[in-house]
């Protein structure tokens, strides 16, 4: 079935009165980190911010987490807001009920495009007055009143309400399944081409990844014709051949090398790799993907995400031999991907 605002709205308001500390808020916790797989393979403690954790359980609970997206860093839920075509960059426009608010702590002028530190859902506008329903607003979920404009929003995504991954899109499109299909023969692309596509065309990336990862599982014997990475060698190397596995699977130019580098200990046990300046395209590429700052450099901070989010060791170094180059090209072997 389709998945409508007042229905994610409807699971908002059961949060209603939540306060941190309390099983209610703990069943918050376990709910988002029970959901897999975890966003850049973080398990939140209920000691953390949890805003955005409101958010994700709230979409989990409605049914719209492909629509909405689950995160537990605001920034990084703009990014996939971006990815899924929903953002709006401007605090100044009159939100509708069902709207994601993003705020800015930092600056209270518009317009406001500073980082994200919180979020909530819209529950309605009336007389140039927002009201909206925000986890760890003062430790609790509860209600906020404030004029559209206001100074400290940042923006606003605007799910696709009334579409639904489970059924199979909106009238008129393909059902999932075929376009997962369609991917996996490699007609929408990869990495952010692949997302952009897809959200422009109306599809829930997530949803499409999902059944293209079924499907591959499903259809071993014929994996090999479906998965373009099916036939590759698993070893601990990083290596100009996983190099060129990530920049095929990203969709960036293909040529096996990670440009422009900064040399350190961290990415001392690499080969195919140039040091200079200017960054990578695969790096920047990863780094959207995984929803961190983009400077094009594979540096300590990005390896250390790399690795929790591939689940393995996080020492923020790739060394030789390389548990994480190992899991990448295991996991593109396996399951198409490389998380």
């Amino acid at each position: 079935m389709s998945v409508s605002a007042n229905t994610v709205l409807n699971e908002a308001r059961k949060l209603i009165g939540t306060v941190m500390g309390t099983t209610a808020h703990h069943n918050i916790v376990d709910l988002y980190n029970e959901t897999k797989p975890l966003p850049v393979g973080y398990k939140a403690k209920y000691t953390d911010d949890w805003c955005d954790i409101t958010v994700s359980v709230v979409g989990i609970k409605a049914g719209a987490a492909d629509l909405i997206g689950r995160e537990c860093g605001v920034q990084r839920h703009i990014d996939i807001f971006k990815s899924k075509g929903i953002w709006i960059e401007d605090g100044k426009i009159i939100p509708k009920a069902g709207d994601i608010v993003c705020f800015n702590w930092d600056d209270s002028t518009q317009p406001n495009d500073g980082w994200a530190d919180h979020i909530g859902f819209v529950e309605s506008v009336s007389n140039g007055v927002i009201t909206t329903i925000e986890g760890n607003y003062g430790r609790q979920v509860k209600r906020r009143t404030m004029p559209v404009g206001w100074g400290y929003i940042r923006g606003y995504a605007r799910p696709a309400y009334g579409t639904s991954a489970s059924s199979g899109g909106t009238v008129g499109q393909k059902t999932i399944e075929t376009i997962a299909k369609e991917v996996i023969n490699g007609a929408w692309g990869n990495g952010d081409d692949r997302k952009k596509k897809l959200a422009a065309a109306g599809y829930s990336y997530d949803a499409v990844q999902a059944k293209v990862t079924e499907l591959l599982k499903g259809s071993s014997s014929s994996q090999a014709s479906t998965n373009p990475f099916a036939n590759i060698v698993i070893d601990s190397n990083w290596d100009g051949d996983l190099n060129g596995y990530l920049q095929r699977y990203y969709g960036t130019t293909v040529d096996k090398v990670i440009s422009g580098q900064i040399k350190g200990d961290w990415n001392a046990g690499m080969t195919g790799i140039q040091f200079g300046t200017g960054g990578s395209d695969l790096v920047a590429a990863i780094q959207k993907d995984l929803g961190l700052k983009v400077d094009r450099n594979m540096g300590p901070g990005t390896i250390g995400s790399m690795q929790a989010k591939a689940g393995t060791v996080v020492d923020q170094k790739i060394t030789r031999p390389s548990a994480l180059a190992k899991q990448i090209k295991k996991n593109l072997k396996t399951k198409g991907k490389p998380w």
